[in-house]
């Protein structure tokens, strides 16, 4: 009875590998969160929250999310991310679609946003991030590398880019 149980599962497990993208390793990932501290036009800072997570899958599409609070405007936003391009192995360019937001007027807005994981450990300068961008029409792909915008540290987080 116990060999016939584990004939069953090792049939059952073989069965599920077999399926298409189940066993599979993503081409490219992007994870994160943290906090990023810039200021405002008069010099006080502004804090916002982020946490992401993005996947290109073995056959080319892109899954994730991304999600902000802004913790001056109190405003929330959740990104489906729809794009993911990894250059020099350390650095993610994420374009993708407000879903929902605390301001009804970005939804359905595209964005772009960049990540760059600078290691691991006590030694390794911060993680960074931009600021997300939000296009009212003409967003760049995440894979046009001559659109950019400027990094800064990320505070109490990390980045992983595979």
């Amino acid at each position: 009875m116990q060999s016939m149980r584990l004939t069953f599962l090792v049939s059952a497990l073989l069965a599920c590998a077999a399926l298409p993208g189940w066993a599979e390793a993503p081409k490219s990932s992007a994870t994160g969160s943290g906090l990023l501290k810039t200021l405002d036009a008069y010099g006080m800072p502004v804090y916002r929250t982020f946490t992401f997570n993005a996947v290109t899958h073995q056959d080319n599409s892109t899954s994730g999310h991304v999600q902000i609070q802004n913790r001056e405007t109190g405003v929330t936003t959740h990104i489906r991310i729809n794009c993911l391009y990894v250059t020099n192995g350390k650095v993610a360019r994420m374009t993708g679609v407000v879903e929902r937001t605390t301001a009804p007027e970005w939804e359905g807005l595209p964005v772009w946003v960049k990540v760059v994981d600078n290691g691991e450990g006590k030694n390794a300068p911060p993680d960074e991030i931009t600021l997300v961008w939000f296009f009212y029409s003409g967003a760049p792909s995440c894979t046009d590398p001559s659109w950019d915008a400027p990094t800064a540290p990320i505070e109490g987080g990390n980045v992983q880019v595979r």
